[in-house]
This record gives C-alpha cells, structure tokens and sequence, in this order.
C-alpha cells in the first residue's frame, strides 16, 4: 500500500486503528451550511445524468470536457454500482479569482464520495474530482 505515490500512511494506521479502538478512527469532516443551493444543483444533475450516460457538453469548460468525454463509460460505470444518490452535503466552498470549488459529501445507497468540483464564472463546471471519505 505505501509504494504508491498519494499514500497517507498515518490515515491508514488511523483507519485500522480504529476498527479496534474506535475512539482513534478518523471523524469524517462536518457538513455546513448550504447558501448556494443552485450550485449543489449543478452537482447533483451531473451526478444523475452522467449516472444515466447523459452527461451535456454544454455544463463542462472545453477543456474540462476534453478530460471528461473519454471517462464516461467509466464514470457511468462507478455511479451505476453506487445506486441512487440519497443526500448531498457540503463541505466547503471558496473562491479563487473567477473560480469557485466547493466539497460535497455525497451519500449513495452503496458507498459514500467526497467530490470537488470547481466552477467558473459563467457557472460551466471547469473541475471535478472525486475521492473516498478519509
């Protein structure tokens, strides 16, 4: 597990720790409140359609959509075996010049992701990125 590159070697010790002492697993980050609602919208739209092969063209930056088109089938695939999506809570939000990121938790019936997903100042999605909870 460690000889790759993104390896926190203290969060795994932390996550076995904590199937013994569950007082020393990791606290799974607080969700704040929500004063965007239009942009977890965008969120969960893409989430849903990209689940349903549907993703637009016209949501993504150019360039985002370039990384983007090529993954699809493997997106759709990992949303698939995720199921429906139950909740979505944010976690942060900031901005950064003409762009916007903002954190999400995202809940589904089989397993949880935490998604990034940067935004530009026309609205167009100009990053994403998911990851597992810590």
């Amino acid at each position: 597990l460690v000889n790759r590159a993104q390896v926190n070697v203290s969060q795994i010790a932390r996550k076995v720790a904590g199937f013994y002492v569950p007082e020393l697993a990791p606290k799974p980050e607080k969700a704040i409140e929500d004063t965007e609602p239009e942009t977890t919208a965008i969120l969960k739209d893409c989430i849903q359609k990209a689940a349903n092969s549907q993703l637009e063209q016209s949501r993504f930056t150019s360039e985002m959509w370039k990384v983007l088109e090529p993954q699809q089938k493997e997106i759709h695939g990992q949303l698939k075996s995720l199921g429906a999506c139950k909740s979505i809570e944010l976690l942060f939000r900031t901005p950064s010049g003409d762009l916007r990121t903002s954190k999400y938790r995202v809940t589904f019936e089989n397993g949880i992701l935490i998604i990034s997903m940067t935004l530009d100042r026309e609205g167009k999605i100009a990053g994403m990125m998911t990851n597992e909870p810590d």
